[in-house]
């Protein structure tokens, strides 16, 4: 099922027309939704359920018949786009709230009542004369609590700063309105850290320092005579070389064999690969990867900038990353809460993010080749170390 839908105003006001008609169609000019009669779902709101559309493009003729005026006809295109894949892993907002409850205060709360000038939260109503939230940070991230987006959602209003906390109607009130006002059973956040140049930042950049175990392909080498190989052109996430671990060598439908010799040197933004001569095929190159790189199943050059863009990074990984990049980019703001003992002082965040470091970068398979002499088999041997016979 396609909902098509249109808002009718006048002069910014929304306003419903005596009748409506709705025909679809697509980018050849044939009909794929006859003209039929749209009342309004409200006033000035206007929804139609079509049946499945495949993917392309398409214009909806949205008609509106007022007394003896003439019509008014208004062409919305849209195109729908291909089903996307379902990738399993952890979406930037996840990271983002992960990160914020080690760095300070951090509730994430469902909206009772609201208004451009504030809003309610049941659960901080109380008799007791508290504070604490003025300063603080209000997120709306545009979503319900089941998870769908807010309609006409205006970006504006992701974020204010908390000016005034009542605590007996459990109200908050922005530092400025909103445009949208706040709807019953929203979900909001309240941050330590400003959302967008603060936090968000600090996820990216902790992303850039996960790393997982990948492999890149170096295809179609044409000359016998390769001695230096430029390998970030062929595969962009490798920017180091430190991050490479194996370099194996094969033509098409043959297994890959490991290099005898090989060498990575780095040269400004590339890493380049000696070699001692290759024949014609395919480097396979074992590296460490970014996880910032893989964003949504692609290659990413800029990383994550979206609350569901989808990260294959474990959570706790990536929160540890957050935690010790934001004692890197804003101690001032991290040194208060850790002084009084309300947060994890960055000696024992860097410890953290270290352990969980090793739980990955240095849990990789070696090639190991061993040699069976049954000759010696009177030796007490255990993997490569010799014991001493009993």
């Amino acid at each position: 099922m396609t909902t098509l839908g249109i808002q009718r105003t006048i002069d910014g006001v929304l306003t419903s027309a005596d009748s409506a008609t709705l025909t679809v169609t697509d980018e050849t000019g044939q009909v794929i939704v006859s003209p039929v009669v749209v009342p309004p779902a409200s006033t000035g709101v206007y929804s139609y359920d079509a049946s499945y559309m495949a993917p392309g493009t398409y214009n909806a003729a949205w008609t509106f018949h007022v007394g003896t005026e003439f019509d008014q006809t208004l062409q919305r295109i849209f195109t729908i786009d291909p089903p996307t894949s379902v990738f399993r892993g952890v979406t930037m907002a996840d990271i983002e709230r992960g990160i914020a409850r080690r760095v300070g205060p951090f509730w994430k709360y469902v909206v009772s009542a609201g208004d451009s000038t504030f809003v309610v939260i049941n659960r901080l109503r109380t008799s007791i004369d508290i504070g604490d939230y003025e300063e603080l940070y209000i997120l709306r991230r545009g979503r319900m609590t089941d998870k769908s987006l807010i309609t006409n959602f205006d970006d504006d209003d992701r974020i204010r700063l908390i000016s005034a906390y009542t605590p007996q109607f459990g109200s908050l009130e922005p530092g400025r309105s909103w445009t949208v006002t706040p709807l019953e059973n929203e979900e909001i956040e309240i941050h330590y850290l400003e959302p967008d140049q603060e936090l968000r930042e600090i996820a990216r950049q902790g992303l850039s320092r996960c790393y997982f175990w990948d492999t890149g392909l170096v295809e179609n080498l044409t000359t016998t005579t390769n001695r230096e190989i430029n390998i970030s052109n062929a595969i962009p996430w490798i920017t180091r070389d430190t991050q490479i671990h194996n370099v194996e060598w094969g033509q098409a439908g043959q297994m890959a064999s490991r290099l005898g010799w090989w060498q990575p040197v780095q040269r400004g933004a590339d890493v380049w690969l000696r070699v001692a001569g290759l024949p014609l095929g395919s480097l396979q190159i074992s590296a460490l990867r970014p996880h910032s790189t893989y964003v949504n199943g692609e290659m990413s050059f800029q990383g994550p900038d979206d609350d569901d863009d989808v990260l294959h990074v474990d959570l706790e990984y990536a929160t540890r990353a957050g935690h010790i990049m934001a004692w890197a980019m804003v101690p001032d703001r991290l040194t208060p809460v850790a002084a009084e003992g309300l947060r994890l002082p960055m000696k024992m965040a860097a410890d953290a993010f270290t352990q969980a470091s090793y739980a990955y970068v240095k849990h990789h398979p070696e090639l190991l080749q061993l040699t069976w002499n049954p000759a010696m088999m009177d030796l007490v041997q255990i993997g490569n170390a010799a014991e001493p016979n009993v």
